[in-house]
């Protein structure tokens, strides 16, 4: 992209070829060979969401977020121009929402789980019909499209659903959209056009702590305790396993055949899938962050070159894994909540303080604010 001052035309290269799309970083109408390169105005951009909002997901891409606030609303962020969409849709009001579940979003779908009561039922009798159950939405340009329910369990009495329980992944293989809903020891193939639970994954009561997918490599990774299986996502076998100590394993991040990886120790490490089966260890260190070891938050580039992580808490941690070479970003004024690479490249990170810093990245570095 040619160099330009803020609030300066658009260039002549731009102009020959339709600039009909704008630079998320500098604001000018570019065409769409240079939206997707290096700007070199690229700054760090700062939104805050509001009093209370969070930054639950995002999407791949960047374009879309999904905001949480404290007592139970939701909504949906446009993170190129920091809008708000329209609210997500409520359910039919013959329903009430016990439980917000994890949320994915990924090309074009929105998926949450959540625990539902039937409140036709007399007021005694119906903590006995809760039912877990599958959310979807497509994704438009200008909010949520009209919400499915998929139940993914019979009425029955039960818990509701806490973040060691239920885990939730969104694959997409071919024309098929399949969303992988982990429950306990079993993993639900859900597809989300028919709505219909199409396998499932019994782990042999081992109970899983963290769930992650390479669609491209056909990889399904397990994190248990001490302990990472590894499956074949389409005929979900298995492949075998790798022992890692340090307690359950609380978060997976895939990026092609590499494989990052957090522990209850918070002790890192990225492995590499071999052809053969065999892991070779790339990376190992440690997560320096406080709190409790689920809110570690790690995440791989998508080309495998990098991997972020939440560091002391207000910060954030990059570490370059040919040579180990980090960087310390610093923008935030609470603790962080959310750290996700897109597959644009930038680095989209959130804190519990309503603000979310999307970082462009040049190269394998990512580009700092300004003193």
């Amino acid at each position: 992209m040619l160099d330009k001052s803020s609030g300066a035309v658009t260039c002549g290269h731009c102009h020959r070829l339709e600039a009909s799309v704008v630079c998320p970083w500098c604001r000018q109408m570019v065409c769409s060979t240079c939206r997707d390169q290096d700007c070199p105005a690229a700054r760090p951009r700062e939104l805050r969401l509001g009093m209370g909002w969070r930054l639950r997901g995002v999407d791949e891409t960047g374009r879309f977020g999904h905001a949480g606030f404290v007592l139970g609303s939701q909504r949906l962020v446009d993170l190129d121009t920091g809008q708000d969409l329209r609210p997500l849709p409520d359910l039919h009001q013959r329903w009430t929402i016990d439980y917000l579940g994890p949320c994915t979003l990924s090309q074009g779908t929105m998926a949450w789980v959540v625990s539902i009561r039937d409140l036709t039922m007399p007021e005694h009798q119906q903590p006995y019909y809760a039912k877990v159950g599958l959310m979807t939405a497509p994704l438009t340009a200008t909010g949520v499209g009209s919400t499915s329910f998929t139940q993914l369990s019979e009425a029955s009495t039960m818990q509701e659903p806490g973040d060691n329980r239920c885990l939730l992944r969104l694959a997409h293989s071919g024309t098929a959209s399949i969303c992988l809903v982990g429950l306990d020891d079993r993993i639900l193939y859900v597809n989300l056009a028919s709505r219909q639970r199409t396998a499932t994954l019994d782990l042999n009561h081992q109970v899983m702590h963290a769930l992650a997918v390479s669609v491209e490599h056909d990889l399904l990774a397990v994190g248990m305790f001490e302990s990472v299986e590894l499956y074949t996502f389409s005929e979900r076998r298995r492949l075998g396993a790798r022992r890692v100590g340090g307690g359950n394993v609380t978060h997976l991040s895939f990026s092609g055949k590499r494989l990052a990886l957090v522990n209850e120790g918070r002790e890192l490490e990225v492995l590499q899938f071999e052809l053969d089966g065999s892991w070779r260890p790339i990376y190992v260190g440690e997560v320096g962050c406080s709190g409790r070891p689920r809110e570690a938050e790690i995440s791989l580039s998508p080309d495998g070159a990098l991997v972020a992580m939440r560091h002391r808490r207000k910060q954030v941690r990059v570490v370059r894994l040919a040579d180990g070479v980090d960087q310390r970003l610093r923008g935030h004024t609470d603790r962080i909540n959310l750290v996700r690479f897109t597959a644009g490249g930038p680095l989209i990170t959130a804190d519990k303080d309503n603000r979310v810093v999307i970082w462009p990245r040049t190269g394998d570095r990512i580009v700092e604010a300004q003193p």
